[in-house]
């Protein structure tokens, strides 16, 4: 996902007035990054992101450039990516992977998940299921929702409005199968890439990223229009920089849990070779062991 927002820039750069080659070639090889480095998730989910705005940019504007521009960095980025794309797509016309999807969110633990600082691996300050909250809580505290939810409310513009329908889809999407015609139940149902997801919570994800642009481009605004106050600048900065060391803190719970298990011991100078049962086992069980064990117990 971190590198969501570069397709993001990479796409408005080209689609801006001093686009250049270089800008479109730069935004399929973000795409094909995606493809490279597993992006299961979040590759979908940029090309559904950026699909839906790029379809509202070019009513906006009543022409297809937008369109077009998605189009031809889609295409540059399957060229660059077909070494891998093309055998995986081949192995999954084959032997696809189906699941279903009946996860929900609803919105108090939404709210939970987006502000409650105490967020280690085996929290559960929300009653989410199923997963750990390690594939719930995204930090963001108090402050963020409230700058997110202004934004929302108050930035106004044609691009601003592109990226809050965008956004809204895309959490409407993150709360799962609240309803039997809701978003994400008829996207994993009828779009076949959509199918074999199963974590409708990680669209939060990207839909954070939309309405923070809103957000950014709102205090943008604050700041020309302010210019003669010149301490608003180191103001905002100041704030921002709070702000990312708090969820920074936070953040680094769920990851600072995560890794926990010790090594064994494993002898050196053995040639190469595969055990169907191997011999070695971390010092500590991992997480999944541990949660069947007490499965079992119950």
């Amino acid at each position: 996902y971190a590198l969501v927002p570069w397709c993001f820039f990479f796409f408005e750069r080209a689609r801006g007035p001093q686009g250049k080659l270089r800008d479109l070639v730069l935004l399929g090889g973000v795409f094909a990054w995606l493809v490279y480095a597993g992006g299961i998730y979040p590759l979908p989910h940029t090309v559904l992101a950026l699909g839906c705005y790029a379809v509202l940019l070019s009513v906006q504007q009543r022409g297809l450039q937008p369109l077009g521009i998605l189009a031809l960095g889609g295409l540059i980025g399957v060229g660059l990516a077909a070494p891998k794309l093309l055998p995986m797509l081949d192995t999954f016309a084959v032997d696809p992977r189906l699941i279903e999807s009946k996860e929900r969110l609803d919105l108090g633990s939404l709210i939970t998940l987006l502000t409650h600082p105490v967020q280690p691996f085996r929290a559960r300050p929300a009653p989410v299921r199923p997963y750990g909250w390690h594939e719930w809580g995204m930090y963001i505290s108090w402050t963020g929702l409230g700058i997110l939810v202004l934004g929302v409310v108050l930035v106004d513009g044609r691009r601003e409005r592109a990226l809050k329908i965008v956004g809204l889809l895309l959490g409407l999407l993150g709360l799962g199968a609240f309803h039997g015609q809701a978003p994400w139940p008829l996207l994993h149902e009828h779009v076949p890439v959509f199918r074999s997801q199963h974590v409708p919570s990680r669209f939060l994800y990207p839909a954070l990223l939309m309405l923070t642009l809103v957000a950014a481009a709102g205090l943008g605004r604050l700041v020309d229009r302010r210019r003669r106050h010149r301490w608003l600048d180191p103001a905002l900065t100041v704030l921002v920089c709070l702000l990312a060391m708090d969820v920074a803190r936070v953040a680094q719970q769920p990851m600072r849990d995560a890794m926990w298990m010790v090594p064994p011991d494993i002898p050196s100078g053995r040639s190469f070779h595969f055990e169907e049962e191997p011999p070695y086992h971390y010092e500590k069980r991992d997480w999944a062991v541990w949660e069947e064990k007490g499965a079992e117990r119950a």
